[in-house]
């Protein structure tokens, strides 16, 4: 019993150290850091309509990961969006650029693209997606353990009445596709198709709208082959199912995988 209370004593005594934080672990397995004597409200509406967890829409996804990633880290900008007039920028980075933006340690297996979300004036989140799994950078500037479902963050979003506010702010987002070694970028507003869903795939607008799919393969190379157009082609119907899409992403070896077909007509 004297154990077990030097050990409590040592741990809150840990918790009002100067710039201290305590790190717990949710029921979903995300890692939470909370800061020393501070108490932080998430809640961002007294109600509010409720977010669709279908609704894996890019813009829809983007805003809940970047309310997600400001509740888990316990940033300021959380509050703030309530009043938010700034547009949440999606920057697509190469998965290997993680150390060039201050990330450290391991990356998630089979994770192929780096998200930078930054509202100017507000905040920057970082997340990769590995097997249908969200991982968001931490307080420690490295990617969670353990991955979040979409599901997940979209139920946190919810209790704290948070369902106004993201949909306000996902209409305002736009994608910058960063990746590739000629630095080249190519933008997208919330009108168009871009990429930031669980299955890591980017439509980006440089003059038409161009799928790129997870393992970033150019959607107007001449070399992709009649597999890969299909896919591009399926991604950028807005009229295929979500599950379907998702299922069709998914690595081959996947038991819920599903080849993409060239019959435009099997795809609905």
């Amino acid at each position: 019993m004297k154990k077990v209370l030097l050990a409590s004593t040592l741990v809150l005594a840990g918790m009002f150290i100067s710039g201290a934080s305590v790190e717990t672990v949710s029921a979903d397995g995300a890692i939470h850091y909370v800061a020393a004597g501070k108490s932080m409200n998430y809640k961002l509406a007294s109600q509010s309509t409720k977010i669709d967890k279908g609704n894996t829409s890019p813009e829809n996804t983007a805003a809940v990961v970047f309310y997600y990633a400001g509740v888990q880290n316990n940033q300021k900008y959380v509050a703030k969006l309530k009043n938010n007039t700034q547009n949440l920028t999606v920057n697509l980075l190469d998965i290997n650029q993680t150390k060039s933006v201050g990330i450290k340690g391991k990356t998630p297996k089979n994770a192929k693209v780096l998200y930078q979300l930054k509202a100017d004036g507000l905040g920057t989140a970082y997340y990769t997606i590995a097997n249908n799994k969200f991982y968001v950078v931490n307080k420690h500037k490295q990617f969670n353990k353990k991955g979040v479902s979409f599901g997940k963050m979209v139920s946190l979003a919810n209790k704290n009445n948070a369902g106004d506010v993201l949909t306000k702010l996902a209409g305002t987002v736009n994608v910058q596709d960063q990746r590739g070694a000629n630095g080249n970028s190519a933008a997208t507003n919330s009108n168009s198709n871009n990429a930031t869903n669980g299955s890591n795939n980017a439509n980006v607008n440089n003059g038409a709208s161009q799928p790129a799919n997870n393992q970033g393969t150019n959607a107007n190379s001449s070399s992709e082959s009649p597999q890969q157009k299909a896919l591009d082609a399926m991604n950028a119907d807005p009229n295929v199912d979500p599950d379907l899409k998702r299922r069709m992403n998914l690595p081959p070896d996947d038991p819920d995988y599903i080849p993409a077909t060239h019959d435009p007509d099997s795809w609905r």
